[in-house]
């Protein structure tokens, strides 16, 4: 009985005091700036993190791409290589020539002649020379190029086996001598040889 008077008294005078702090003006003020204070400056919280998992994703995914893109360079230009070594191969040059004498394009063929071979030999005598080839023997009724050119550095030599009209049975050996000018194999001259029997296409 005794402790809960003591108690009942302690509250009253705990709530007392409390209402007399209130009231006082001094205390109020400062209590208010306080509260103020913990209002602007609150304590930053950290950023969330992404998951983990994202994160991996995303990597993932950038080494993928960064691959990909590898591989789409790398073809380009294994391709461009590829063509270029075709366009500027020299057994392909001698096969772009005899193909211009088969259908009688002197004027395509004699465009296969390096800079050095037109200034010994004009145009129209390469037109006369390779039209009397073709009235003496018939036109070029088909060839054999020989895709193994031997090429050291600049120079490279193409064996060509020349069929004309006139004797399907029989093929001249023609021996072309080629010289890389810029980025294109040019002939230099052309050598003619022994006939033999003419070769068959599975020959």
């Amino acid at each position: 009985m005794k402790d809960s008077r003591s108690r009942a008294q302690l509250t009253a005078i705990v709530e007392q005091r409390r209402r007399e702090l209130s009231e006082r003006p001094d205390i109020s003020v400062r209590m208010r700036k306080l509260s103020e204070s913990n209002a602007r400056n609150r304590i930053p919280q950290p950023p969330k993190s992404r998951p983990t998992l994202f994160k991996i994703l995303l990597a993932v995914g950038a080494v993928v791409v960064l691959g990909i893109c590898l591989l789409f360079v790398g073809g380009l230009i294994a391709g461009g290589i590829w063509f270029q070594s075709q366009v500027s191969d020299p057994s392909s040059t001698a096969l772009d020539f005899y193909s211009a004498l088969h259908q009688q394009d002197y004027d395509r063929a004699y465009g296969y002649f390096s800079d050095a071979s037109k200034q010994q030999l004009s145009r129209d005598a390469f037109t006369k020379q390779f039209g009397a080839y073709d009235s003496v023997g018939g036109i070029v009724d088909s060839y054999f190029v020989d895709g193994n050119a031997q090429i050291n550095g600049n120079q490279a030599v193409v064996k060509v086996d020349v069929v004309r009209r006139a004797n399907q049975s029989q093929a001249q050996v023609q021996t072309v001598y080629l010289v890389k000018q810029g980025n294109d194999w040019r002939i230099q001259r052309i050598d003619l040889g022994d006939m033999i029997p003419a070769p068959t296409p599975n020959s």
